[in-house]
């Protein structure tokens, strides 16, 4: 094995990238001695790379949390018992989109507290290119193949096939791999799940499954669990836009979330997608009565999409293109409220789903959506909810109301 450890510290000192060699659970190799990940700082191995069974070749994994990682089963010594499996990464092939953290939290696949740690360590890890991805791999296979090829004529048609497959392959291996579905496509499933139509959102989600999903597991079935898992994330936010009361379409999501675990094969796991999209949208369908203007629609969609960022009159006039002014008179007219009044509402509506779960301390609550103490958290909950959040939690264990509610988007 010492061989095998000798090239695994020649990899790490070359590329500057966390390398792990183990055999089942014992770590024979790592570099450096204790590689962060999302996995470890939060407790939740869901959030690890799922590198499945043996398999001939590396393979790219992405996990929950945006980090991605090449697996490669070394080849089996005659010597030893099982086959040493090498660990690259974690790293990153591009920035981790700034919301995915917050979905993570929403569906309690991490603590509220634990986001900033995350955000701190996802923007201090290292970043590389999906070329210098791919020949990671490539690298680990000729460096740890058992014919150990020392001729450098051999050794120069070796690099010569890696470099030419390079380009024949990295599209499939960027769009299976690398990429989720495109953004814009899961930004027309969602406006279609936030107005109601469900029969738009159906055709949408059959162009989604047409082209290759994220690999966010090494076997195919726990990959499309997390898939599912992770649009049932952006479905329920869609549907909050749409109007839907935030505590039900976190309660959905959570149904989902725990159907989608014990499904046993793929066609389960896309019936239950189907009827995602279909709850959702008629969820929205059953709360939306009230129409408003299409600036405002627009409002009050950014509003919603953006609760536990910070938010300005500002900011949401440019989105949709009104002068701060206009928009405030319009909103005002239209909603009935102003638009600091309607943010803060539509806040504490949505953390009545945090403080009745009981996982979360008040003041990381507080913190998460974006006020600017625990004190007001407490006085604005108590003038909209009439309670405290500490009263609502003791009496809204399970199925809380939420009296007052704002209008749908």
């Amino acid at each position: 094995m010492d061989h095998e450890i000798e090239i695994a510290r020649c990899l790490h000192y070359t590329t500057g990238v966390p390398v792990c060699l183990k055999r089942g659970d014992t770590v024979l190799c790592s570099l450096p001695e204790k590689i962060t990940s999302a996995a470890v700082l939060t407790g939740n191995t869901a959030l690890g790379p799922d590198p499945g069974g043996e398999q001939e070749g590396s393979r790219y994994i992405s996990t929950l949390a945006g980090e991605q990682y090449i697996i490669y089963d070394l080849p089996a010594s005659s010597a030893a018992k099982g086959r040493p499996r090498l660990f690259i990464g974690p790293v990153l092939t591009e920035p981790v989109p700034c919301g995915l953290l917050t979905e993570l939290a929403r569906t309690g696949s991490i603590r509220i507290s634990q986001r900033a740690v995350l955000q701190e360590y996802l923007n201090g890890l290292k970043q590389i290119t999906a070329r210098s991805y791919f020949y990671l791999g490539r690298l680990a296979e000729l460096l740890f193949t058992r014919e150990k090829e020392t001729d450098s004529t051999v050794l120069s048609e070796n690099i010569a096939m890696i470099d030419s497959s390079f380009y024949e392959q990295t599209r499939d291996y960027r769009t299976q791999q690398f990429s989720h579905s495109p953004y814009m496509i899961e930004q027309e499933i969602s406006h279609c799940i936030s107005v109601g139509d469900t029969k738009g959102a159906l055709h949408i989600l059959s162009e989604i499954n047409r082209r290759p999903r994220a690999r966010l597991a090494g076997s195919v079935l726990r990959s499309l669990k997390n898939s599912v898992i992770c649009s049932a994330t952006f479905m329920a936010r869609a549907a909050i836009a749409g109007g839907v009361d935030p505590d039900e379409a976190f309660t959905l999501s959570d149904t989902y979330i725990q159907r989608a675990e014990i499904c046993r094969d793929i066609k389960e796991l896309q019936d239950l997608e189907r009827q995602m999209v279909s709850g959702y949208a008629e969820a929205v369908n059953g709360t939306r009565s009230v129409r408003y203007s299409v600036q405002i629609g627009s409002a009050v969609n950014y509003i919603n999409t953006h609760l536990c960022e910070p938010l300005t009159v500002q900011e949401i006039a440019g989105h949709v293109f009104l002068s701060a002014n206009y928009l405030s008179g319009l909103f005002k007219k239209e909603i009935g409220i102003s638009i600091h009044e309607y943010i803060i509402r539509r806040r504490i509506e949505e953390s009545c789903y945090f403080v009745r779960r009981g996982r979360e301390k008040i003041a990381d609550i507080a913190a998460f959506y974006q006020f600017s103490s625990q004190s007001h958290f407490v006085k604005c909950f108590h003038e909209i909810m009439g309670v405290t959040p500490g009263e609502y939690r003791r009496t809204n264990s399970t199925q809380p109301a939420l009296p007052g509610k704002t209008g749908p988007a």
